[in-house]
């Protein structure tokens, strides 16, 4: 059995994209020790981590930012709470925050066996062992020069980490998909989500916009192009996690 933390974070400025798919992973890992580190931000989501059974380590939010702490204190305080776990092997922290980077990851690589990095913006450098971005990259890696040489990549849709209810639409007939984009990063992925979507209607709908723009494409059966959750425990349990399973 793996102890498992999670260092996430959840607010009405932050969202809850980075803790839902955390709890989508956890949920798929519930046969290991599992906690959560998160920091009391305003609308944060914690109590739906505490609904789903898990205990919730506080981090006291001292300052306006993302993080909600300087990096220092926040690491220290991480670093208490593992300490106070008096856990002492099979540890994997997994860290699902833009505001940490291998500075932080460094400082606590001594009380932690193995780090796991969740990222989706690839814009600064890291010091894990593990680093998966789900998003759709065509055959490059954009984390070169970012990570160590040693360092496992996850890279693309197999490693989606998605809710299992939606599990059971994976080899329905696709009519057409609706996909939501933050402005900034239309021009960048709309080509990308084109080329791998090839015959299924597409409509990218701009978020904070009215007007939307509509790709129509003949109607076909959707191919399964990625295993999602059971292709993380795989890689996990390939990279050295022999404690590992798959709970669903």
């Amino acid at each position: 059995m793996l102890n498992i933390f999670f260092r996430v974070d959840s607010s009405s400025e932050i969202g809850s994209g980075h803790l839902m798919r955390c709890l989508n992973l956890a949920n798929s890992l519930s046969n290991n020790k599992i906690e959560f580190i998160c920091t009391n931000h305003e609308g944060n989501l914690t109590n739906k981590v505490i609904e789903l059974k898990y205990k919730v380590n506080i981090i006291t939010k001292t300052e306006n930012t993302w993080l909600g702490n300087k990096w220092e204190d926040d690491c220290n305080e991480t670093i208490n709470i593992l300490k106070k776990c008096n856990i002492k092997t099979n540890i994997l922290l997994i860290v699902d925050h833009y505001s940490i980077d291998h500075i932080w990851e460094t400082k606590i690589k001594p009380y932690v066996n193995k780090i796991m990095v969740i990222d989706d913006i690839h814009n600064r450098k890291h010091n894990c062992n593990i680093l998966l971005d789900q998003n759709i990259y065509l055959n490059n890696n954009p984390y070169q020069n970012l990570i160590p040489n040693n360092c496992k990549l996850l890279l693309g849709c197999k490693y989606v980490m998605l809710n299992k209810y939606f599990l059971k639409y994976k080899y329905r007939l696709a009519i057409g998909i609706l996909i939501t984009v933050f402005a900034k990063f239309l021009a960048l992925q709309v080509p990308q989500l084109i080329r791998q979507s090839v015959n299924i209607p597409l409509i990218i709908q701009e978020r904070k916009r009215v007007n939307n723009l509509a790709y129509r494409i003949s109607q076909a059966p959707i191919q399964p192009a990625w295993h999602g959750l059971p292709a993380v425990h795989y890689s996990l349990h390939r990279f050295g996690f022999q404690a590992l399973h798959h709970a669903g």
